[in-house]
């Protein structure tokens, strides 16, 4: 038998070792992490990923959805508030920047307790500040009574703009100087987005969607939650400027429409995560502020403000106007009580417009209109009578259901006559005052013009502190009917 002296024994030995040395298990290589070094099993666990899906949890309350001005701003995220030059836009931005900065209900809706805002005047700051100014030397009362004059400070303005198109040169800066001063804001309003973009193809989604990261990053760095931004429409008015990526990308959009000189009607196009809220009118007063004396030595200026303590009331149409116009005349040129044709001819001859010389230019209700809208005030219980025979005489009631009827704006019908062209357009009425009734109810421009009444031609709403200029409309005979009737309307109000 061959053996193996001490010496080969050691060598197998150390040669058995190694062998099982070599064929030792390997860790598991189960990923590769960001520098593409391996990550092992046993080291998977700890680390945290960026992309990780999760399941349904029905038991984890989800955070409820906030609102910066109840049913109208969200809490979070961006609202575009935009509209024609001259719509009031910046009169109702201001007026929610200060409801926001003192804790002030904006016209009957909740606003959340007094934060911090900040006021980006971009365009024609001079202006802003005055009306800011008159703003709150309007509302003084109000904020003393209720205690909420200690939150003034609360509104900050600055009145250069921040170049959203610029990052390196403007918006950097910006955050940097508002960092370094320890400024922050809950709510931050643009005002307006064109004057903070300049440089920036708006139409183009690729150049639009840059200008919103922008104005994330800048409410970041102050601590905003909610964003207005007050913007401009296309020329027909009825769109925004710019590409849709900015209708995607907002929480809401709110259009703005003038209806007259101390009216504005507001509008949703959009809101993301609830229902549009109903349209509504808000209503501006003037308010005259001292300032410095100008080269003429005046030292006083006036301006319209929004009345937040006013409710807001919803439109009522054309047509809803034409019924009004229909009672009025029954009541007091009719003494309540006349026949359908009685009725008919009344109503043709205050519909007939006529100019200086007396040429008829428009032509009165044809009977089929008459009849149409006669039904429409059977229908809701404003009138009784006729009985279904043109020789019984119609009254003017004002029962409950006819009270609920007047108070409740109807939905419009487009009308098929072409005598009267009703249109889909709205008209506004204020607290204090009814729109004139012959404006419009036989058909747009071809109505009542009050001779005294302010022209929609009107100068940019942002043109610095300047007065707004008006061009008078042409004039055209108004009768004393016509006079007569549009008191009754008044009148007829306080029923």
């Amino acid at each position: 038998m061959l053996e193996l002296s001490n010496k080969q024994r050691t060598k197998g030995q150390v040669g058995f070792a190694a062998t099982v040395m070599s064929i030792a298990p390997v860790p598991f290589v189960n990923a590769i992490d960001e520098k593409g070094a391996p990550v092992m099993a046993n080291q998977q666990s700890q680390k945290k990923y960026r992309f990780t899906p999760k399941p349904i949890d029905l038991d984890e309350l989800l955070e409820a959805f906030e609102w910066a001005v109840e049913n109208l701003v969200p809490y979070n995220g961006v609202t575009c508030l935009f509209g024609k030059p001259g719509a009031f836009k910046t009169f109702l931005a201001i007026a929610l920047a200060w409801c926001k900065a003192i804790g002030m209900k904006f016209c009957g809706r909740w606003v959340g307790p007094p934060c911090k805002v900040l006021y980006i005047a971009a365009d024609a700051p001079k202006g802003v500040k005055l009306r800011i100014r008159a703003w709150i030397e309007a509302h003084w009362a109000i904020l003393e009574q209720q205690d909420l004059a200690a939150n003034v400070p609360n509104l900050i303005v600055l009145d250069i703009p921040i170049n959203l198109h610029e990052p390196r040169k403007d918006v950097d800066v910006a955050i940097a100087d508002l960092q370094e001063q320890r400024i922050t804001a809950e709510v931050l309003i643009v005002d307006t987005w064109f004057h903070s973009s300049v440089g920036a193809k708006m139409t183009v989604p690729e150049e639009m969607l840059p200008l919103l990261t922008e104005l994330r990053r800048l409410m970041e760095a102050i601590g905003a939650k909610s964003c207005i931004v007050v913007h401009h429409p296309t020329k027909d008015g009825e769109e925004f400027f710019g590409s849709d990526t900015l209708r995607a990308s907002v929480e809401a959009m709110i259009k703005l429409t003038w209806e007259d000189a101390t009216t504005a009607k507001v509008t949703c196009v959009r809101m993301r995560e609830d229902a549009f809220f109903d349209t509504f009118i808000v209503h501006l007063k003037p308010q005259t502020i001292r300032t410095k004396p100008d080269r003429r030595g005046v030292d006083k200026f006036t301006t319209l403000v929004v009345d937040v303590g006013a409710v807001a009331t919803r439109p009522v149409t054309k047509a809803q106007r034409a019924l009004e116009t229909m009672e009025v005349v029954l009541e007091l040129h009719l003494g309540n009580k006349a026949t359908f044709t009685e009725w008919c001819e009344k109503i043709h001859e205050v519909t007939t417009r006529k100019d200086n010389s007396g040429k008829v230019i428009k032509k009165g209700w044809s009977e089929k209109t008459f009849e149409r809208k006669l039904k429409k005030l059977v229908e809701q219980g404003r009138v009784v009578g006729g009985g279904g025979n043109q020789g019984d005489c119609y009254s003017v009631v004002y029962s409950e259901q006819a009270k609920k009827a007047r108070g409740t704006v109807q939905p419009e019908e487009p009308d098929e006559d072409a005598d009267e062209a009703v249109g889909q357009d709205e008209s506004a009425v204020t607290n204090n005052r009814h729109v004139n009734p012959f404006q419009g109810i036989d058909g747009g421009d071809g109505g009542f013009v009050d001779p005294q009444a302010p022209s929609k031609h009107r100068q940019n709403e942002n043109d610095g502190a300047s007065n707004e200029s008006r061009v008078p409309p042409d004039p055209v005979v108004m009768t004393d009917l016509e006079k007569e009737i549009e008191e009754g309307l008044k009148k007829s109000k306080l029923h």
